[in-house]
């Protein structure tokens, strides 16, 4: 630039004649550089659209390239792995050809192949069943028949296919699950005469054909369904192998005076892991050679305070539990006598059922003969209303100063009064605390009908 055009930028002195014809001619000159610049960039912003396009359908060219020597090459060990990983993580695969690993087998052929012959993708199982073949005396119509033929089809279809399932599974450990809708529970003496065609019965012995591999075992149906065709084929010492076991047996109410029926599955010589729901408790439900073997328990009933000790009383192996206690009317003076020892507890979830006749001297001792010194979580729920409470009517307290390594506490904000959460926050200095609105600690089966799907 200038010097002279330079110096004017150092002060506010007009300029001569000349140095402004100087400035403008330096101004055009600029103008059609910055023109020039400027189409230069349209250029190469058209260059750039039409590139952008290019470079994406090669790189997806790549890609699908890459595939085929990639994924497709995968060692079978690999690929097995893979496989696994694709299956659910918090409940068993169903007979679904949309989810794993039935969709693994329509993929191609090499896919096919490798899922088939792989028995550990088979272990698992979620059985949806009905009675909706039996019909009802009541449905005469073609519609009512048309759709009893329907579930014939499907139902007898589903036997087959949890046979060829768990043929596939070769040796392997099993953990089966069994969902079973009932129309006509009501009915025992229909129940029990049932003949060689009933898909019920087929459908348990393939199970049972396999009970020398069954690892786990859940079941959720009416009691009726239970007692009258599957605990019929269950052996008197139960299943060898069984070690988790989670039973939903349900009543309906009209049924509630009939006798509980007994579960020959707890005595699996195995069994470690019982998680239960039933509609009526009774003393002496779990046998006291089962409370001593349990390193986890879940009972998912009602039980008086008197009940719950004896069970924890005799559980001293218990790892995880979790209880629903109420009645805590009952005097402990008849009940109580030494305390629950538990060594190896590590976590307790408690429900408190509160109830108007409820002593909290008595909660109070129930609470104060638990001893855990390991436990590390502690889950407490109160179905109250905190505004109709006090302090002492919390005497789970004790036990919370008792478990000195506890690491987390879940208390429910919806059901426990400002003034007991910030009590038993004083009571440790626990790093790790959770508060919740609601806690969902049902089994119950919610009636479904699956007769429509496979």
């Amino acid at each position: 630039m200038d010097p002279q055009i330079s110096k004017l930028f150092a002060n506010n002195d007009p300029p001569s004649d000349g140095v402004a014809k100087m400035v403008q001619e330096l101004i055009v000159t600029r103008r059609r550089e910055l023109e020039l610049a400027q189409r230069e960039i349209q250029t190469l912003q058209n260059r750039l659209k039409e590139l952008t396009p290019k470079c994406e359908t090669i790189q997806q060219s790549i890609s699908d390239l890459s595939a085929l020597i990639s994924l497709r090459r995968l060692p079978t060990d690999l690929l097995r792995e893979v496989f696994l990983h694709c299956l659910p993580a918090y409940r068993n695969p169903t007979l679904s050809a949309l989810g794993a690993p039935m969709v693994l087998t329509r993929v191609c052929g090499l896919w096919r192949s490798v899922a088939l012959s792989y028995p550990r993708l088979w272990a698992r199982l979620h059985i949806p069943f009905s009675d909706d073949y039996l019909g009802d005396t009541t449905d005469a119509d073609d519609n009512a028949k048309e759709l009893r033929l329907k579930a014939i089809k499907v139902l007898q279809l589903r036997c087959n296919v949890v046979e060829e399932w768990l043929m596939r599974s070769g040796t392997c450990p099993l953990d089966i699950s069994i969902h079973y809708d009932s129309r006509r529970f009501r009915d025992l003496a229909a129940l029990k005469s049932h003949g060689e065609g009933d898909l019920t019965i087929q459908l348990f012995k393939v199970i049972f054909h396999f009970k020398d591999r069954l690892q786990s075992l859940q079941l959720k149906m009416h009691e009726n369904i239970y007692s009258t065709k599957f605990e019929v084929m269950v052996p008197e010492d139960g299943l060898r192998m069984l070690r988790t076991l989670r039973t939903g047996l349900y009543l309906h109410p009209a049924t509630e005076s009939q006798t509980s029926s007994p579960i020959t599955l707890l005595n699996s010589p195995n069994l470690t892991n019982v998680a239960i729901y039933t509609d009526r408790w009774r003393s002496g439900f779990l046998p006291l050679t089962v409370l001593q073997r349990l390193a986890s328990l879940s009972v998912d009933v009602r039980l008086t305070i008197a009940d719950a000790f004896s069970i924890l009383k005799n559980c001293g192996n218990l790892v995880h539990c979790q209880l629903i206690v109420a009645d805590g009317a009952v005097n402990p003076d008849s009940w109580l006598t030494g305390v629950a020892n538990l060594p190896h507890l590590k976590s307790l979830q408690i429900f408190d059922e509160d109830e108007p006749a409820s002593n909290p001297r008595f909660m109070l001792h129930f609470y104060s003969a638990i001893r855990a010194p390991h436990m590390k979580w502690i889950n407490y729920q109160f179905s109250g209303n905190p505004r109709d409470t006090t302090d002492g009517t919390f005497p789970i307290l004790p036990l919370l100063e008792s478990a000195k390594e506890l690491k987390k506490l879940t208390l429910d904000l919806a059901g426990l009064p400002d003034s007991f959460i910030r009590k038993a926050l004083e009571t440790k200095n626990i790093p790790c605390s959770r508060f919740s609105g609601h806690t969902d600690r049902s089994m119950r089966p919610s009636s479904t009908n699956y007769s429509n799907a496979i």
